[in-house]
Formats: C-alpha cells, sequence, structure tokens
C-alpha cells in the first residue's frame, strides 16, 4: 500500500497527501509518517532534476529533505515546508515551480510575515 500511496502523492502533489490523511485513520498513519513524507519528497526531486547531470557537490547542497517549521510572525505561526535554498514545488511529479539560489526570508512562511514582524 506504501507505494500505491507513493504513486498517488507524486500524481497528485502535497494534497495527495491530505486528501490520503484523510481518508481512514490507517492511510494516515502510513502517510504521516516522516518516513514516507520523507521518500515522497526524493521521489519528488527525482523527478525534477537529473541528478547525474549535476556535480556531486550541488547535489550535496540541494538534494535535501524539507522540514516543517512554524512561522516566527507572532500574528501568523502557521506550519510551512522549510525547505531553504534549492527547488520548489507542489510535490507533482515533474513539476517544478522554481528554484532559490538562497533562503530570502528564513523562518518565515512569506515575504508578507517577514515584513510584518521587521
Amino acid at each position: 500500500m506504501r507505494n500505491i500511496f507513493l504513486l498517488v502523492v507524486l500524481e497528485d502533489g502535497d494534497p495527495g497527501i491530505l486528501n490520503l490523511a484523510l481518508t481512514c485513520q490507517r492511510f494516515n498513519r502510513i502517510v504521516c509518517q516522516p518516513l514516507f513524507l520523507q521518500e515522497a519528497h526524493f521521489a519528488w526531486l527525482d523527478s525534477v532534476v537529473n541528478w547525474n547531470r549535476l556535480p556531486p557537490r550541488h547535489r550535496a547542497i540541494y538534494r535535501k529533505p524539507y522540514t516543517v517549521s512554524e512561522c516566527r510572525a507572532l500574528s501568523c505561526r502557521r506550519l510551512y515546508k522549510d525547505i531553504g535554498p534549492g527547488y520548489k514545488g507542489e510535490g507533482r511529479r515533474g513539476v517544478l515551480q522554481e528554484f532559490y539560489s538562497t533562503e530570502d526570508y528564513p523562518g518565515y512562511c512569506s515575504w508578507d510575515c517577514h515584513l510584518e514582524d521587521n
């Protein structure tokens, strides 16, 4: 079942995790495991980047798991995917939103929260 769920998440992206988690408790336990989330993230990364064409240093810097962080803005405090510098997307196979070489507002979920807090 786990492999099927990985395929579902790759097709649907991040919303696929939510849909599976809300289906039943058994599905929720599987898709909310940190190891499952990490596998899904790396499967997505591997679908948008040909790592063999890039130098090992690039892979070491940008092929890394994300963390779930709480926004520092006192008025927000929502949880967000904190990826840092690197590839950004919604987890859908082959779909890359953008690439960031730096982290513009570390600790904040958005530029608006960063501005509001500073």
